[in-house]
C-alpha cells in the first residue's frame, strides 16, 4: 500500500471511524440510563404494590411466597426488555453512518458511502471474501477524501437527546434516593415488607389493633367438626376495637357478614352456624384486615361396621361364633372377645371403656399398614356391662354419641338332671326293685353323671353310672335301684337323686335332680297301704256313678219339656249344655281313677308283693273297662245330651236317654267288682292272716317243745354215774 493511501486511511480513523465509535458508546450509554429508569420504576412498583396487597389482605407464607416470586418473574422480564435485550443489539458502523447521514442531510450522504468505499479503497476483499468489481480505488479514495473533509469540525453526538439522557439521570438518582430516604423513614413498613415477603418470616404489620383468630396453623387453617357450632374466636392486642366484621363465604356461593362481640376485654367471639362445608373468613376491625381464613369441615371419627368373633372355651368344643353389626352379645364366662370395628378416617388414640369411662382390660390395637382404618379389641375374659369406642383422631376431634356395646358374660350352667322311678310311690319294701329313668344334657358337655343313695342318716352313696363319654351333650340310663343293696330295712327312710356334673375347669357345675323320698315298710304294711288306696279310688267311683245317676234323671226332667221338631229355648239349651259338660267331665274322672290302679299295679311289681293273678284280674276286670267307659260310652252319652241343643227329635231323646241307661248300668258293674275284688282282696289277707299266725304258733310250739327236751336230757345227764369213777371194793 503507498504512502498516500496510509495517510488517507490514518485521516479516515481520526476525522470519521473514531466519531462513529463514540457515538456508539454514547447511545449505548444513554439506553443504559433509560432502561435503569425505567427498571427502578417498576421494582418501585411492584414493590408498592406487593406491600399494599399484603397490608390489606395479610397473605399466609405461602401466598406470600407465591407473589414474591410473580414479583421477581416481573423484575426478570423487565429487566430483560429494558436492559439486556437493547443493550445486546448490535450498532455497526454502516449502521451508525446511516443516522449520522439522516441527522445532516447536507452531507448528502458522504459518511455512508465512505464507509462503504473503505475496503474498495483499500483493493481488500469484503466480508464475503469477494473483491468488489468495476469499483475504482482512485474514486474511492476521492470520496473519501471529500467525505473527511466534509465531517471536518462536526459533532456527531450532537444528534442525541443530551437533555433527555440527563433527565433520565437524574430522574433515576432521585427515584433511588427516594426509595432508600423512604426505607429509612418508615423502617417499621420497610422491614415488615421485607421479612415477610423476602425472608417469608411470620411478622406482624405495624398497626394499632392486631387480631388473631384462635386455633388456626401458620397457612391460616383449622379443621372443626362437621355439624358443630363454627365458633371463632380471636384474640386482641393492642387497642380494641368498637366494631368487628366477620366477612365469610363458601364454595356452595353462601356468604355472609357477622358482627363480632368482645369478650373479656381481649377476646372477639362470633357464630358462623352450624358448620356444613369449608367457611372461608376475614376479621375487619380497626385498621386491621386480618387475611383469609379457612374453615375445613371434617367428619368426627366413628364406628361405621362392627365385626364381634367369640371364641368359646376350650372345654365346650364349640366352632367360634361371629356376628356382625350387633351391639348386644351374650358371652359364655372363659370364653374371649373380639371385636373389629370399621372406621371412617385414621385415628391417633381408641380405648374400649366401660360406661364410668374406666378403660378394660382388652388388647386394643390400630393397625397403620390396614387397608381401612380399624380398631381391633381382643378380650380374654370380658365382663358384663355396657362399653363404647373412645376414639381421638388426628385433629384432636373424639367420637360425639358413640353406639353402647351391651355385653351379657353367662355362667356355664350347671347340667339338666330328671330322674323318674318308674312304678313307685312314697313307700317302699326291703325286698324292691326300684326301676330308674336319668335323663342328663348339658349344653357344651358332660363330665360325670351318678345316682345318690341315702339310707337314713348314713353317708350317702354314690353310684357312677357307666356308658358316659366326657364331652357328651345327652346322656339317659335305664336301671334297677336294689332297695336291699343300699342296706335299708323296714323303718328307714330311703332318698334317692341323680347328680351330674359339666366339663368347666373352673367348677365343675354340678346338677341335681330334686330327691326322692321313700319310706321302707314290710310287705304287709305295704299291702294295707296299697288296699287303702284302692278304697279311696272305689269310693270315688261310688261318687262318680251316683252323679252319673243325677245326670240321668236330669235328663229326663229336661227331655221331658223339650218339644219334638223345634229347637229348645235358651233356658232349655243352657241346662242341655251343663249336661253335657258334666258328662264329658267324667271321662277324665274315669280316666284319672283307672291311672290309679295301673299305678298301684306298678307299685305292686316294683315292692315285690305282686301276685299275677291278681294284677291279670284289675287290668281285665277294672282298668280295661274304666278306659272303655272315659274313651267311648262317656263321650258318646255327651254328644247325644249335646245333640238335642241342636234339633230335637224323638229319635234323639230315646238315643240320649239309651245312651245315659247303657253307661249307668256298664258303671254299677264295674262298681260290682271292685266291691267283690274288696272282698276277696279282704278274705285272702285273712286267710294269709290265719296262715302266719298258724305258723308262728307252729314255730312257738316247736320251741316250747324244744326247750322241755333239753330240760330232760340235762337231768338224765346228772343222775348218770361218771365213766371213770373208781370201782367200788
Amino acid at each position: 500500500m503507498s504512502s498516500s493511501a496510509e495517510q488517507l486511511d490514518a485521516r479516515l480513523e481520526r476525522e470519521l471511524l473514531a466519531p462513529l465509535r463514540m457515538l456508539r458508546r454514547r447511545i449505548r450509554l444513554y439506553m443504559l440510563l433509560d432502561g435503569l429508569l425505567w427498571f427502578a420504576t417498576a421494582v418501585v412498583l411492584a414493590a408498592l404494590a406487593q406491600m399494599a396487597l399484603d397490608w390489606n389482605f395479610r397473605f399466609s407464607v405461602g401466598q406470600r411466597g407465591v407473589i414474591s416470586g410473580l414479583v421477581v418473574l416481573y423484575w426478570l422480564w423487565a429487566g430483560y426488555r429494558r436492559l439486556y435485550e437493547p443493550l445486546a443489539r448490535p450498532l455497526p458502523e454502516d449502521l451508525l453512518a446511516g443516522i449520522a447521514d439522516r441527522a445532516h442531510p447536507d452531507l448528502c450522504g458522504r459518511i455512508s458511502a465512505a464507509v462503504e468505499l473503505r475496503a474498495v479503497a483499500r483493493g481488500a476483499p469484503d466480508s464475503a471474501g469477494h473483491l468488489p468489481v468495476g469499483a475504482s480505488p482512485d474514486l474511492a479514495r476521492l470520496v473519501l477524501a471529500e467525505a473527511c473533509q466534509s465531517v471536518r469540525g462536526r459533532r456527531l453526538q450532537g444528534m442525541l437527546n443530551h437533555r433527555r439522557a440527563l433527565l433520565h439521570a437524574v430522574e433515576l438518582v432521585l427515584l433511588v434516593l427516594l426509595a432508600g430516604l423512604a426505607c429509612a423513614a418508615a423502617p417499621w413498613l420497610a422491614g415488615p415488607w421485607l421479612e415477610r415477603n423476602w425472608l417469608l418470616r411470620d411478622v406482624r404489620w405495624p398497626q394499632r389493633t392486631y387480631i388473631l383468630p384462635e386455633g388456626f396453623d401458620a397457612d391460616g387453617r383449622r379443621r372443626m367438626a362437621r355439624g358443630d357450632p363454627a365458633e371463632i374466636t380471636a384474640a386482641v392486642a393492642g387497642l380494641v376495637p368498637d366494631n368487628a366484621v366477620v366477612t365469610w363465604w363458601t364454595p356452595s356461593g353462601r356468604q355472609g357478614r357477622e358482627p363480632m362481640s368482645v369478650v373479656g376485654d381481649t377476646r372477639l367471639a362470633a357464630g358462623l352456624g352450624q358448620l356444613s362445608e369449608e367457611i372461608h373468613f376475614r376479621i375487619s376491625g380497626g385498621d386491621e384486615h386480618t387475611r383469609d381464613y379457612l374453615v375445613e369441615a371434617v367428619d368426627r371419627p366413628r364406628v361405621v361396621h362392627t365385626l364381634a368373633r367369640i371364641t368359646p372355651p376350650e372345654y365346650t368344643r364349640l366352632a367360634d361364633v361371629v356376628v356382625e353389626q350387633q351391639t348386644v352379645l351374650e358371652v359364655l364366662r372363659g370364653a374371649t372377645l373380639t371385636i373389629e370395628a370399621r372406621l371412617n378416617k385414621p385415628i391417633r388414640r381408641a380405648r374400649f371403656v366401660a360406661d364410668d369411662g374406666t378403660d378394660v382390660q382388652a388388647k386394643i390395637d390400630w393397625p397403620e399398614d390396614a387397608a381401612e382404618p380399624v380398631v381391633r379389641v381382643r378380650w380374654s375374659a370380658p365382663d358384663s356391662g355396657v362399653f363404647r369406642f373412645d376414639l381421638l383422631d388426628a385433629d384432636g376431634l373424639t367420637n360425639r354419641d358413640p353406639v353402647p356395646y351391651r355385653i351379657r358374660v353367662v355362667p356355664d350352667r350347671p347340667p339338666n338332671v330328671e330322674m323318674e322311678l318308674v312304678g313307685a310311690g312314697e313307700l317302699t319294701t326291703p325286698q324292691a326293685e326300684l326301676p330308674v329313668q336319668l335323663q342328663c344334657e348339658d349344653a357344651y358337655g358332660l363330665g360325670a353323671a351318678r345316682l345318690m343313695v341315702q339310707t337314713g342318716s348314713q353317708p350317702e352313696r354314690a353310684f357312677p353310672l357307666p356308658g358316659l363319654t366326657p364331652g357328651d351333650r345327652r346322656f339317659s340310663a335305664n336301671f334297677a335301684l336294689l332297695v336291699a343293696a343300699s342296706g335299708a330295712i323296714a323303718g328307714d327312710e330311703l332318698r334317692v337323686w341323680g347328680e351330674a356334673e359339666d366339663l368347666d375347669p373352673r367348677g365343675p357345675n354340678v346338677g341335681a335332680t330334686p330327691v326322692a323320698t321313700l319310706r321302707v315298710v314290710s310287705p304287709d304294711d305295704f299291702l294295707i297301704e296299697l288296699a287303702r288306696r284302692e278304697l279311696t279310688l272305689r269310693q270315688e267311683f261310688e261318687r262318680l256313678v251316683s252323679a252319673q245317676r243325677q245326670i240321668k234323671e236330669g235328663l229326663e226332667q229336661t227331655s221331658g219339656l223339650l218339644a219334638d221338631g223345634a229347637p229348645p229355648d235358651a233356658g232349655l239349651a243352657q241346662r242341655l249344655a251343663a249336661l253335657a259338660r258334666r258328662q264329658a267331665a267324667h271321662g277324665s274322672q274315669c280316666l284319672g281313677i283307672a291311672r290309679g290302679f295301673e299305678q298301684i299295679l306298678r307299685e305292686t311289681e316294683t315292692a315285690r308283693v305282686d301276685r299275677p293273678a291278681d294284677a291279670a284280674r284289675i287290668a281285665q276286670r277294672v282298668v280295661a273297662p274304666l278306659e272303655e267307659l272315659a274313651r267311648a260310652a262317656i263321650p258318646a252319652a255327651a254328644d247325644a245330651i249335646d245333640e238335642l241343643r241342636a234339633k230335637v227329635s224323638p229319635a234323639g231323646r230315646a238315643l240320649a236317654a239309651d245312651h245315659q241307661a247303657d253307661l249307668l248300668r256298664h258303671m254299677e258293674a264295674l262298681l260290682a267288682e271292685m266291691v267283690e275284688w274288696e272282698g276277696y282282696r279282704e278274705a285272702v289277707s285273712l286267710l294269709e292272716a290265719v296262715i302266719a299266725a298258724q305258723t308262728a304258733l307252729r314255730a312257738d310250739t316247736l320251741a316250747a317243745l324244744g326247750e322241755q327236751l333239753e330240760s330232760i336230757l340235762e337231768l338224765e345227764r346228772l343222775l348218770e354215774p361218771e365213766d371213770d369213777a373208781a370201782p367200788a371194793p
